[in-house]
């Protein structure tokens, strides 16, 4: 993404839409800024690569399963 890392996309993105699930799939992220986006963009899960279209198809079945707490 030209002109902003990754994890500042995130945090952007759950400023303007607080109430979505998000699934990040990265080959860059390092521990601090996967921290970063659970602390301050509320990721749902994460994705390292290489990964496996099992493992994907898991993963969006677990975030999409889970009811959001009223």
């Amino acid at each position: 993404m030209p002109h902003i890392k990754g994890d500042e996309f995130w945090i952007e993105l759950y400023q303007i839409h607080p109430h979505i699930k998000t699934i990040v799939l990265t080959g860059q992220a390092n521990n601090e800024a996967i921290e970063q986006m659970q602390k301050y963009a509320n990721i749902s899960a994460y994705i390292r690569k290489p990964w496996q279209i099992e493992n994907l198809i898991q993963t969006i079945e677990q975030v999409l399963s889970v009811i959001p707490e009223t």
